[in-house]
């Protein structure tokens, strides 16, 4: 989204640039039109409607590819070569396409640009903003022989959830981003920052591959912008390496005195175990994930004085969250596990722990039926012909028949 901004940005520079050039007193409509094209796109068409050049005001009526309206206007400062325009498209989608990103249709975009060009330079403070976010560029040095651009930007995306056509799936909350970026022919480099989730993210962008290091961000605010059931609550710190282009990457974190936060699976361990797997801090806890197209693949693990919890083997898929996953928790030396299948807000949980299973049967059998008749059941049982290791069995049933409504 970033790269559409720019290219409109761009777009609109080159013109300015190219009506106070020496080339000024050759321009005309046709001129004007064939100038844009080629230094944009050769599938863009460009036909200039109403063009008025004064000693101090400029306006530009175009259309691009017979139904898109451009608008310029503004003053400038013919001697000083200085300008403050504004302009106007009616829709960014129809004029910029993207490969696999369909930008949504009747997406306006508007701007300023404030610029003073000295001999081949020009210095550009620059305004883009739309429905769907807002960039400002300040500093910014455009070399006219070569094109090569240099500014200090800042994007500020008030609503996430806008930019479900090129992330595929819903996110929630603002995102604001600021840094430096250089667009040379052939290359473009952005380094920037960003607070958006409670702690500090800052990044690298050489073309397609993005690498960020990640210190102390809310991973209960960072949760509710990927529209996921929060688990822990903690500041996360790593790093992170993803290329835009193949879609694939890293992560790499531990978060500091994690919490788990109440859950299906915590109250299914506390019903067994009556341990409350929430009350304890996690000193030692570390989540890595493997970042692919249509899921991730991803383990945790997470360390405290009496207990430890393994999530493994797990598999997330992006768009239908679904949720495929093992987990191991010891406590007190005593392990429980099982499987976490299904929708990510509301999973299916299947537990394996026979020591639990029956402590959960026994205390049944004590709170319904005294001691005493418990060891007339069992002197029944044999002379029924049924002995100690039979009756074992039968507990073994038993919680084969417990784990069924789990």
């Amino acid at each position: 989204m970033k790269r559409f901004l720019l290219t409109t940005t761009l777009m609109l520079s080159i013109l300015l640039f190219a009506l106070f050039s020496d080339k000024a007193n050759e321009v005309s409509k046709p001129y004007i039109a064939k100038l844009i094209e080629s230094n944009i796109d050769k599938n863009i068409t460009i036909e200039i409607e109403e063009y008025k050049l004064d000693y101090d005001y400029i306006t530009l009526l175009a259309k691009a590819n017979q139904k898109n309206h451009i608008k310029l206007y503004g003053k400038f400062d013919a001697l000083s070569q200085n300008f403050d325009l504004n302009y106007s498209i009616d829709s960014i989608g129809e004029f910029i396409e993207l490969k696999e990103i369909n930008i949504p249709p009747n997406t306006p975009l508007h701007g300023n640009i404030k610029s003073k060009i000295k001999e081949n330079t020009a210095l550009i403070d620059a305004t883009a903003k739309s429905t769907i976010a807002n960039l400002t560029l300040t500093n910014g040095k455009l070399n006219l022989e070569t094109m090569e651009l240099f500014s200090k930007f800042q994007v500020d995306i008030q609503e996430l959830k806008k930019l479900k056509f090129i992330t595929k799936k819903e996110l929630n909350g603002r995102f604001e981003v600021t840094g430096e970026l250089t667009k040379k022919e052939k290359e473009l480099l952005v380094i920037g920052s960003t607070n958006s989730f409670d702690g500090k993210i800052d990044f690298t962008l050489k073309n397609d591959d993005l690498n960020a290091s990640i210190e102390s961000i809310s991973v209960e605010k960072l949760f509710k912008t990927l529209d996921y059931p929060i688990v822990f609550t903690a500041p996360l710190s790593g790093d992170m390496i993803y290329n835009l282009k193949t879609k694939q990457g890293n992560i790499n974190s531990t978060l500091k005195n994690a919490k788990l936060v109440p859950n299906k699976l915590t109250k299914l361990v506390k019903r067994f175990s009556h341990i409350d797997l929430t009350k304890e801090i996690y000193n030692q806890t570390t989540f890595n994930a493997k970042l692919y197209p249509k899921e991730i693949k991803f383990k945790l693990l997470a360390e405290g004085k009496r207990n430890k919890i393994s999530i493994y083997n797990a598999k997330l898929k992006q768009e239908s969250k679904q949720i495929d996953a093992k987990y191991k928790i010891s406590i007190n030396r005593a392990e429980l596990g099982g499987t976490i299948k299904g929708d990510i807000n509301s999973p299916h949980i299947s537990i394996n722990g026979s020591r639990f299973i029956k402590k959960e049967v026994k205390s049944v059998l004590d709170k319904y039926i005294n001691r005493e008749h418990q060891e007339k059941i069992e002197s029944q049982l044999k002379d029924f012909g049924i002995n100690k290791e039979d009756a074992n069995k039968a507990i073994n049933r038993a919680e084969k028949f417990i784990k069924g409504f789990f």
